[in-house]
């Protein structure tokens, strides 16, 4: 693969990238929001367990 990419230009290259890191970020926020969702979950569980 590092043959081809030595074929595709600097610019459309550090675009991929751009666009990647992006991703990845939105991912990330995601990823956080679900977490504080499962712990969020978590804490009620546990409080209506504790009510039994």
């Amino acid at each position: 693969m590092s043959e081809r990419l030595r074929d595709v230009p600097a610019r459309i290259l550090a675009r991929r990238i751009a666009l990647l890191e992006e991703h990845a970020n939105r991912v990330q926020q995601r990823l956080e929001e679900v977490l504080s969702q499962q712990a969020r979950l978590a804490e009620k569980i546990t409080w209506y367990r504790s009510a039994l």
